[in-house]
């Protein structure tokens, strides 16, 4: 337990570091930005098929505020249900607070997205890869601890898709949506190694009452 709690630390402060350097590299308008620029316009509109946006725009759709409102509301009361409270309180962490953070940073950097008719807030982070990666990777830690092992990797390509589906449908640059993933991967990491910690420290004091 103490290796892979430890493992947890690394993982999310590595998450957090390539974070920090992306935003650096984004604020100093350097080679990223060009690289950014470059994406973009291999993937202009004129080279986007109808049918294919028709799609995007659907797996786009699972990481918006509408559907993380509502799928978060069913799932804290399948759970209030279940009375699993220590589900409801690490959830609320990870997701609600992560996205908490990701849109005051992405309201201090104020970057202007790319050019496009869909959305005309700032940019970075991409609030849909970070709330992707925190709401199905906590999912996938979830399937995991349940012996689920297959549908809980199976869910982590999620997060890819909705990532890839907002530099096709230009509403976000590669670094805003690499910036997302890395910000939310790191605080999910980081909330886990958190839960690890407080299981230990409730059994080691339930081992001392006895």
């Amino acid at each position: 337990m103490a290796i892979k709690k430890r493992f947890l630390l690394i993982r999310s402060i590595i998450c957090l570091l390539f974070f920090a350097l992306i935003l650096v590299l984004v604020l100093k308008n350097t080679f990223l930005v060009s690289l950014d620029h470059s994406l973009n316009s291999a993937m202009s509109a004129s080279h986007r098929l109808s049918r294919t946006n028709v799609i995007m725009t659907m797996i786009s759709f699972f990481a918006s505020t509408i559907f993380v409102g509502l799928f978060s509301g069913v799932l804290v009361a399948y759970f209030y249900t279940k009375k699993q409270k220590k589900e409801i309180c690490s959830y609320i962490k990870t997701v609600f607070l992560g996205v908490l953070i990701g849109f005051v940073i992405k309201n201090i950097v104020q970057r202007a997205r790319p050019e496009n008719l869909l959305e005309t807030d700032y940019s970075f982070p991409s609030l849909h890869a970070t709330a992707s990666i925190l709401l199905y990777g906590w999912l996938s830690f979830y399937l995991w601890k349940q012996g689920r092992q297959r549908k809980a990797l199976a869910l982590l390509l999620v997060p890819l898709l909705i990532s890839f589906s907002r530099i096709y449908l230009g509403v976000h640059w590669l670094s805003d949506v690499v910036g997302g993933l890395l910000l939310g991967g790191g605080w999910l990491l980081g909330i886990q190694y958190w839960n690890n910690c407080s299981i230990i420290k409730s059994t080691s004091t339930v081992k001392e009452s006895k």
